[in-house]
């Protein structure tokens, strides 16, 4: 365990990257691949995946992706999917009249 600035106490894994840090009882926990690349980020009920340069951030019922091409651009949000029932029903029901 390493103490930081302003109080924040980490912990890293094998290769000297950080598996948790905390600061004002705030704890944010790392996962990494086997080539070093960062997986996921948690911090209280907010993940965060990470897929090359694309982020994924699921909190609650809200996911939001981050991707380079639309850095600029509001985040897209969506709530969680309707269920598998819901979406069946929508598929198999008659083509809309034109």
């Amino acid at each position: 365990m390493k103490q930081g600035l302003h109080g924040k106490t980490m912990t890293c894994d094998g290769e000297n990257r950080p598996k948790s840090v905390t600061m004002d009882g705030v704890t944010t926990a790392y996962k990494y691949a086997a080539d070093g690349t960062r997986l996921s980020k948690m911090v209280g009920g907010e993940v965060t995946f990470y897929f090359g340069g694309v982020e994924l951030r699921k909190s609650g019922t809200t996911e939001t992706i981050l991707a380079p091409s639309v850095a600029s651009a509001s985040p897209i949000k969506r709530a969680k999917p309707a269920p598998r029932s819901a979406i069946c029903t929508a598929i198999n029901s008659p083509p809309c009249a034109l």
